[in-house]
């Protein structure tokens, strides 16, 4: 069956859109735009009650049977996934850091004492601020570099496990998903949940899951995986040719990370300080190249969140020795892109040591004249140089 046709069918099952219904109170499933209505294919109700996300709306049964679906859909996909032993899933309206504060709420309501959250860390500040949201104290357990990685202890614990379903599924950012091998668990996050939510991540990862189909989605995994291998042969090649090289990370199959150190080292008379700005800039040429979720790594970054400050953000560590870049082989990326993205590299490389030859020849700040120095002050952010010089170089 055509999805759009099942959608526009579960969409008549609603009392709004019935024929001579009339609505008497607030919330009746009124649109005033008619492009709205046809955005949300009639579907105006949400989802839930009051106190439950996951509960069936009266009113509302074809958005209640579409959550139903949904949720089997997704459980079926976690489990194709290789998350066998999961019991139930739950699609949530809210994206990936607001997922982890209601799990962690829902932990809360069972464990009224506790007030600790023990926090590997990891430099990605949706989930440390996820922790603040929820009222606990994060205990940041510091990382420290190893040729092999820690042991894993197998227990037999209900965990809660959230992810985003813009990552995993490839639909627009929104929502998420939450999983255990506990029902019952699940059913405590969805009614953690404040009131009605919307409809709209509901159906985009319904409407993809049909789309792809279980043959789809398995096909888009093995696709990411041989992503991957194009993308590690791609950037080793890359990295030997400029002096840099992969850093190993076995156990990460997703994202590589190549060193900058011989790119943007400051050098001896510069130090740490000339490394983090020759980075900054890099990443600056980078993105005015149209290269986007490429992070670069700065050593000597830091970043506050909440009480606690981060030294060496972005690399999971205070001291990791050189300057970094990383690139994701995620769901959706095609080996050509890989083939660009090289390219721009490469690209990349010789604007920003065209930019670093120009800063240099140029005159310390304290040999210029005021008005210079006030003009290079106005426009000598990394970006707008940056942007400049590939405006430059296209004309």
């Amino acid at each position: 069956m055509d999805v759009e046709r099942l959608l526009l069918e579960l969409s008549a099952m609603d009392s709004n859109n019935f024929i001579g219904s009339l609505g008497l109170g607030e919330r009746e499933g009124r649109v005033a735009c008619p492009l709205v209505r046809r955005r949300h294919f009639g579907l105006a109700h949400g989802i839930g009650r009051s106190g439950d996300v996951a509960a069936v709306q009266p009113k509302a049964a074809g958005s209640s049977l579409l959550v139903k679906l949904a949720n089997a859909l997704v459980l079926d996909a976690v489990r194709g996934c290789g998350v066998r032993r999961a019991a139930s899933a739950l699609v949530l309206p809210v994206a990936t850091g607001m997922a982890v504060t209601m799990a962690l709420l829902t932990l809360r309501a069972a464990r009224p004492a506790a007030r600790y959250v023990v926090w590997p860390r990891i430099d990605q500040k949706a989930c440390f601020k996820a922790i603040l949201t929820a009222g606990l104290e994060p205990l940041v357990v510091p990382l420290r570099q190893s040729s092999s990685g820690p042991g894993q202890l197998a227990s037999s614990a209900d965990d809660i496990e959230a992810a985003s379903t813009d990552k995993n599924f490839a639909v627009p950012v929104g929502g998420s998903i939450v999983f255990s091998t506990s029902p019952e668990a699940v059913r405590s996050v969805a009614q953690m949940y404040p009131g009605r939510a919307s409809a709209s991540p509901v159906v985009d990862i319904f409407a993809t899951l049909l789309y792809q189909g279980a043959a789809g989605l398995a096909a888009a995994r093995a696709q990411r995986k041989a992503v991957h291998a194009h993308l590690l042969r791609a950037l080793t090649a890359w990295a030997e040719r400029h002096g840099e090289a992969v850093i190993s990370a076995p156990r990460n199959p997703i994202s590589i990370a190549v060193t900058l150190g011989a790119i943007c080292g400051g050098g001896a008379a510069e130090g740490a300080e000339g490394a983090t700005k020759r980075a900054t800039l890099f990443g600056s040429v980078l993105f005015a190249r149209g290269v986007s979720g490429c992070r670069v790594v700065a050593p000597g970054a830091t970043k506050s969140i909440g009480p606690v400050r981060f030294l060496g953000w972005g690399a999971q560590c205070d001291d990791f020795p050189c300057p970094y870049f990383t690139a994701a082989a995620a769901v959706g990326l095609r080996e050509e892109d890989v083939d660009a993205f090289v390219s721009k590299l490469d690209v990349a490389v010789r604007d920003y040591q065209r930019l670093v030859r120009r800063e240099r020849a140029q005159p310390a700040a304290s040999e210029r004249p005021a008005a210079e120095e006030a003009a290079v002050a106005a426009g000598g952010a990394p970006q707008a140089v940056a942007a400049a010089l590939v405006t430059e170089a296209s004309s």
